[in-house]
């Protein structure tokens, strides 16, 4: 067995030896019934359906009627992408939201 912090490695070996002494510390006899299992996950906070399931449901879904994205492999220099990513979560979005702002001004151009 080697040790690393609290992480121990076994190697196969030394598991089958474990498991052949009877000491793999499982307890296949312990029987949990449904009503149990049931208990237990009510009981847990972090298993706990907020109010507001629903709205926390559909985050991050675009609204209804806005065009989809489309998915495509692009270059930029690390000096433009740098800008953005250090914008934070969303870079991306902004980085859209600049193009298109470019390609509406520039079809404003074309109708003059």
């Amino acid at each position: 067995m080697s040790k690393n912090g609290s992480i121990a490695s076994h190697t196969q070996d030394e598991i089958n030896e474990k498991l052949a002494r009877g000491d793999d510390q499982t307890d296949y006899a312990h029987k949990v019934s449904q009503d149990e299992i049931k208990r237990q996950i009510a009981e847990d906070p972090d298993l706990a359906v907020p109010d507001n399931w629903e709205e926390m449901a559909f985050r991050g879904l675009p609204p209804i009627g806005r065009e989809n994205k489309v998915q495509v492999s692009i270059r930029y220099t690390p000096r433009v992408v740098n800008h953005f990513k250090s914008t934070g979560k969303g870079w991306q979005a902004r980085m859209d939201a600049v193009l298109a702002a470019f390609v509406d001004q520039q079809q404003d151009r074309t109708k003059r």
